[in-house]
């Protein structure tokens, strides 16, 4: 029940930001080459990066590092959760 309510009101969060977006002014076409031009360059570093370290490992690596390094906080919010469910009395 408390999820539920949470989740609607999340939801409703999200519907009222998305709401004001279409009255937001046009992107500048100097600003969107500005963003394209850096991330050409970070993906061609990524190529460089793939001369040295096969980009298939990179992408398992990543997130099992990822999640390495958040598994305390991981395992928290998954005991929560467990916890929130009275069906399985988990203290």
């Amino acid at each position: 029940m408390i999820l539920v309510s949470l989740l609607s009101i999340i939801k409703l969060l999200l519907d009222l930001v998305f709401s004001i977006l279409p009255s937001l002014p046009a992107f500048p076409d100097s600003l969107s080459s500005s963003i394209e031009y850096v991330l050409n360059i970070i993906f061609d570093t990524a190529s460089l990066i793939g001369l040295f370290v096969h980009l298939d490992t990179v992408r398992v690596l990543l997130p099992l590092a990822i999640l390495a390094i958040n598994f305390n906080r991981i395992y928290q919010i998954v005991m929560w959760i467990i916890k929130k469910i009275p069906a399985l009395s988990v203290k």
